[in-house]
């Protein structure tokens, strides 16, 4: 892959932590691999990362209201949008 921008998507990764720490590692690693130019090109600005306590809840709305914007704006030229939830659960023994 050449190093040039992906310009035509949006991603936002969001890594709660607090008792799941690993959220905050699986979203950063997944956010390093779509800025990395010669993976996938997202810009910075294209690929927003809240963690901890930047992913409050105020900041993770005005994030998708902000998607939904740019959304609606592209929507005729773009086509769709998904979401996706990757979640891991803890095992408990009792």
């Amino acid at each position: 892959m050449t190093n040039q921008t992906f310009s035509n998507g949006y991603a936002l990764l969001i890594g709660i932590g607090a008792d799941l720490p690993v959220t905050v590692q699986d979203a950063t690693a997944l956010h390093n691999i779509l800025i990395d130019p010669s993976k996938a090109a997202y810009s910075k600005e294209q690929a927003v990362l809240l963690t901890e306590t930047s992913a409050t809840r105020l900041k993770i709305l005005a994030a998708f209201d902000s998607l939904a914007e740019l959304y609606s704006s592209l929507a005729q030229a773009v086509g769709s949008m998904g979401f996706y939830e990757f979640r891991r659960q803890a095992r408990v023994q009792v």
